[in-house]
């Protein structure tokens, strides 16, 4: 589904980080002001409304704000939950229609608007942002499924902090990126920018491998259990099988858990640590079925080099 919380989608791309027409600015301006260090450094800031302007008339905050959404609409939704599965379903889907957004803003941002050929579903199918956006129109056409709103809703409390580091505070502040000089204190906007760097740092990749346990583990088995007992379309588990297969490609987290999973199942399974009691017939399924799905794995990491 966060690396977003850059994998799984910077702006462009769950693992690429674009900057807003904004933040192409200040890069501008800085190289300017080098060039220019004779002029007063105020010459060189647009005035604040017109930095408003620029930030948000941009596909990119329209993004960020269905990140919003998902984020403040999860967590009241996780807080309402244990108490009242009624009152709580409207911010399950509320949560949803703002990663609709956010992807969908993606997705028009790289393609612009859908053409219906084959061309362009040649080009759109192993995009990670479509099957996100697939998978997501599957959750709002379903009954709710909690688990399967831990990972996104993590993704997006990271895209929200990210772009106020980025792209919001260089607004408010554009001194913000400026590094404090010798025996000067940071301001607060500087002090907040880094103590989002910090968090990032500290937590990006933690809670990466833990969504990717969630996305290979906890979500596949909750489908099954939804599918067999007709609570979701069967066809959601084609369609996962599918994201899993390009999430494989694309995050070394989710080919770790696969990893382990394998190990486990080999323990457990297979001659000479798995039970005695193990009927051959279920080591020879089990070899089959993991052998396909390595293979199944290999080809589409050696289709993904071949298109770079």
């Amino acid at each position: 589904m966060f690396r977003s919380l850059t994998h799984h989608i910077r702006f462009n791309n769950v693992g690429s980080g674009r900057y807003s027409s904004i933040l192409v600015y200040f890069i501008s301006s800085s190289m300017s002001m080098k060039e220019n260090s004779t002029k007063p450094v105020e010459a060189f800031v647009k005035p604040f409304s017109q930095r408003v302007r620029l930030l948000t008339m941009n596909v990119r905050f329209v993004w960020w704000l269905g990140h919003v959404v998902v984020t403040t609409s999860s967590i009241i939704y996780f807080l309402k939950r244990p108490f009242s599965y009624s009152d709580s379903k409207p911010w399950y889907y509320l949560a949803y229609v703002g990663t609709l957004v956010s992807y969908g803003m993606a997705l028009w941002k790289a393609y612009g608007i859908p053409k219906f050929n084959t061309i362009f579903a040649q080009k759109i199918i192993d995009d990670e942002n479509v099957q996100y956006f697939v998978m997501t129109v599957i959750w709002l056409l379903s009954s709710p499924v909690l688990i399967t709103l831990i990972p996104f809703s993590i993704y997006s409390s990271f895209h929200v902090i990210d772009f106020i580091r980025t792209a919001i505070l260089p607004v408010l502040a554009p001194s913000v990126n400026h590094h404090a000089a010798p025996g000067q204190s940071q301001t607060i906007f500087q002090q907040v920018s880094t103590a989002i760097k910090r968090f990032e740092d500290a937590y990006y990749e933690r809670c990466m491998g833990s969504i990717s346990y969630i996305e290979v583990l906890g979500v596949v088995l909750i489908i099954l259990k939804e599918t067999l007992t007709l609570r979701i379309s069967p066809l959601a588990i084609l369609f996962y099988a599918n994201f899993l297969r390009l999430r494989y490609v694309t995050s070394p987290h989710i080919r770790q858990v696969f990893g382990e999973i394998r190990t486990r199942m080999d323990k457990w399974l297979l001659p000479p640590t798995a039970s005695p009691k193990i009927p051959a017939y279920v080591a020879n399924a089990y070899t089959i079925f993991r052998d396909n799905l390595i293979r199944l794995g290999e080809k589409s990491l050696m289709r993904a080099h071949k298109t770079k």
